[in-house]
């Protein structure tokens, strides 16, 4: 059985989650922390990072390596088109959503979730660069059910959660909605937030939100004492 590390407060943990959940693969959950220093987690991820998942062959860090790794041994149902363009397309879109929207929303993640001071840099900067990200990814996606083609594929589980968490910061620090203006990624986000595995990931991601911002506090805290 699969070890999935990590917290369901992660957006790149609930992508792989969703993966496995739609793959119907067996796994269980062992609650760790992004930044884990202890000597045995650095063996399984090394720089420490979540999600990491532990198999039968070893372990694996990096959410879309693992994603890719998933599809390799667990083709069925198929979250890559069959056609080596197709696949291409699809990383495409997840690495777009990536760079552009989830990262550049997380330089705000210290602000939102320890109550850091605001970085102006990054508060004149990041929405500018959403909106390109968003833009570019509205012209890439067809118009269809899904983001390519009209089956469900990685683009959409990880996109998904890359706006996820981009909805959020844009709503706290800037008090916008980001996906207003692009009809059909609009159609497309709040459709998906309709599926069982969807609903079932966020539900269990409310559940953690608490205790994770209670551990990035204590953390800072701890921090701030011993500097």
């Amino acid at each position: 059985m699969i070890k999935l590390y990590g917290v369901a407060a992660s957006n790149y943990f609930n992508s792989v989650k969703h993966a496995l959940l739609v793959k119907a693969i067996d796994f269980t959950e062992v609650e760790t922390y992004t930044g884990n220093k202890d000597e045995s987690y650095l063996d399984k991820s090394p720089m420490g990072k979540i999600p990491c998942i532990e198999t039968e062959s070893g372990c694996l860090s990096e959410a879309t390596v693992i994603l890719d790794y998933l599809e390799d041994v667990y083709p069925t149902p198929p979250l890559y088109p069959a056609d080596a363009f197709g696949r291409a397309k699809v990383r495409q879109i997840m690495k777009m959503a990536e760079l552009y929207i989830e990262l550049q929303a997380r330089r705000h993640i210290p602000e939102v979730v320890a109550g850091t001071p605001r970085l102006d840099e990054a508060f004149k900067e990041v929405p500018g660069m959403m909106k390109r990200g968003l833009r570019a990814l509205d012209r890439l996606c067809g118009k269809g059910r899904f983001l390519f083609g009209e089956q469900l594929t990685y683009a959409d589980i990880h996109t998904r959660y890359c706006l996820k968490i981009g909805k959020r910061i844009a709503y706290k620090i800037y008090d916008w909605d980001m996906l207003a203006e692009f009809e059909h990624l609009n159609r497309w986000y709040e459709a998906f937030a309709e599926d069982p595995v969807a609903k079932k990931v966020d539900a269990e991601s409310a559940a953690a939100m608490a205790a994770f911002i209670a551990h990035v506090q204590q953390q800072r805290s701890a921090a701030g004492a011993s500097a």
